[in-house]
């Protein structure tokens, strides 16, 4: 590649470029932390003795300054969308070539535009993608194949009503509320209309694997690797997001729970066995890992991860369910249990995101997900409606549950900080 002249239209030039790279991420859901060493990095290319990035998931601010004649300061507003990997990969890797000079300005500005006209994977994608993943979580969670045939089910028209009621509300809130209050509801109508013709299928298996699809847990992941980068601003701001989206499904279900209890569609008693073991470890390690697999393909539809690491997601997905069923048969606690899975699926995606020079979020998101406690937010829900006196304790469960999971991400960042960092000295010592 030939040397670029740098002039002030170079210089605005590159200020919009890397605008336009942190909106794309930030709008994909990337953490604020990767998007703003991403625009420093692209910004410290200028070779200009002042360049600052600030990065919050609201707006962008970036500043380039030679300190005699020029200053070029500008804020960019950021919107939310969908979470989008395959963005976040792309825009990486289109970074990574243009700060290495493998691409001009002018090639890396164009990829990016082209990446942002990017439609993501079709709307029948998409469904299919909701649907077998809360079909794989039902089975995941200890439901029978009827359990999982019936959430296949639900999950598509909960698909339906995600798309349809996004549109009409544009209130993530209550798009999330009033989903999960028709899944609720159906999950119970299902097994109430099936006991009919002598088929017996569980609602808690049902509701719990159709919940997987709307559970925070891309939120809850970048809140915690933006406290390990020391962006608590961000960090806060996701936190509060992730409890809000927990909040509307709690709230959707129980409203879900008492309506179908109210009218007499729910049998006497629902039921709730927080037990995913069947009685044979190697049963449960096969039978989990096939159920885990097919939810996390129905997740790569869903989030957008590139297809050609599907592999090494349901890889990651899998590593963490043996290790939490060998840990469960062990008697491990559930709080211990989550942590150590926790810590391994973080250094296993860590080493893919090494290997294959890709943020760490396309792999984390993948292992986490079934350690995330989906299953926990219904039963807070059904004690709340049901059993009220055990509600609270219910609602603690849930809130431990997703901090062990947050801090097996903290610790097991700083281990890697701390060795790259080790290893960085060493390098330079040598």
């Amino acid at each position: 590649m030939e040397t670029e002249i740098k002039t002030e239209s170079y210089y605005k030039e590159l200020v919009n470029f890397s605008l336009l790279a942190g909106v794309i991420m930030m709008g994909s859901r990337a953490e604020t932390s990767r998007v703003e060493d991403m625009v420093a990095r692209i910004l410290k290319t200028s070779g200009l003795p002042v360049t600052e990035a600030f990065v919050l998931p609201t707006g962008i601010t970036v500043t380039l300054s030679d300190d005699k004649d020029m200053t070029i300061c500008v804020n960019k507003r950021t919107f939310s969308g969908d979470v989008n990997i395959s963005k976040i990969y792309k825009v990486n890797q289109v970074s990574r070539d243009f700060c290495s000079g493998i691409v001009s300005l002018d090639d890396a500005y164009k990829k990016l535009k082209e990446i942002d006209e990017e439609k993501s994977f079709p709307v029948w994608v998409k469904l299919i993608g909701t649907s077998l993943a809360s079909g794989g979580f039902s089975i995941f969670f200890g439901g029978s194949i009827l359990d999982g045939i019936a959430a296949l089910l639900i999950g598509l028209l909960l698909g339906v009503c995600l798309i349809y009621f996004k549109k009409l509300l544009q209130k993530d809130f209550l798009t999330i509320a009033l989903c999960s209050f028709i899944l609720a509801f159906f999950g119970v109508l299902f097994p109430f209309l099936a006991i009919k013709i002598n088929i017996s299928i569980s609602p808690q298996y049902i509701i719990a694997g159709c919940l997987m699809p709307l559970v925070p847990g891309v939120a809850i992941t970048n809140a915690v690797r933006d406290v390990l980068s020391g962006d608590y601003l961000s960090a806060c701001s996701r936190t509060v997001e992730a409890a809000m989206v927990a909040v509307a499904i709690a709230i959707g279900v129980s409203g879900g729970l008492f309506v179908s209890n109210t009218i007499g569609i729910s049998n006497e008693e629902l039921g709730f066995v927080l037990d995913m073991t069947r009685g044979d470890v190697l049963v449960d390690v096969i039978y989990g890992a096939i159920s885990v697999i097919i939810a996390i393909i129905g997740f790569v539809f869903l989030m957008d991860i590139p297809i050609k690491f599907i592999i090494h997601s349901c890889a990651t997905g899998c590593v963490a369910w043996v290790i939490f069923i060998l840990l469960s048969y062990a008697n491990v606690d559930i709080f211990w249990n989550t942590f150590i899975a926790t810590l391994i699926v973080e250094f296993i995606s860590y080493m893919f995101a090494r290997i294959f020079k890709a943020p760490v979020i396309t792999f984390l998101i993948a292992g986490i997900i079934p350690l995330v406690p989906g299953i926990y937010i219904y039963r807070a829900a059904y004690y709340f409606v049901i059993k009220s006196n055990l509600a609270s304790s219910a609602i603690t469960d849930t809130i431990s549950l997703a901090a062990i999971i947050a801090l097996g991400i903290l610790v097991m960042g700083t281990i890697q900080q701390v060795i790259s960092r080790v290893i960085k000295k060493i390098n330079k010592k040598s």
